[in-house]
């Protein structure tokens, strides 16, 4: 049998590892967060040893919605988490749920690839859109 050492496959030390959660975002969680509450927005939050260090779900603009994810640098290596994974996945029902169609701007080649997989549609360049 394999002993890792107490090491997971990300490289880090179980016994140091955060505990990390995620449940659907309160006006609390959101001014934690940016400090404020920055626009209308339906959102999950990520939790990180109980503090919010990121939020997934859909902002309201004029006549659509934007889906965004923000998170903190002390979450970055922990984005490829089930947990994480979770949270991303259950934001979709509120993409789902959202009244209009939904954009997003990928930033990156991977965040091209999550809204591939999340099933958005690629538009134009880094616009993507989700029609309901």
């Amino acid at each position: 049998m394999y002993d890792s050492g107490g090491i997971s496959r990300d490289g880090v030390d179980r016994e140091t590892r955060p505990e990390i959660t995620w449940r659907l975002a309160t006006a609390d969680d959101v001014r934690d967060y940016y400090g404020k509450i920055p626009n209308t927005l339906r959102a999950y939050a990520v939790f990180m040893d109980g503090k919010v260090e990121g939020l997934v779900g859909v902002s309201r603009e004029r006549d659509y919605g934007i889906y965004f994810s923000d998170h903190s640098e002390k979450l970055r290596p922990y984005l490829n988490s089930i947990t994480v994974m979770r949270a991303i996945r259950a934001s979709l029902d509120l993409v789902d749920q959202y009244r209009g169609p939904v954009m997003s701007i990928a930033t990156d080649a991977e965040a091209c690839r999550l809204l591939h997989r999340l099933g958005f549609t690629h538009l134009h360049g880094a616009w993507y859109g989700w029609l309901n």
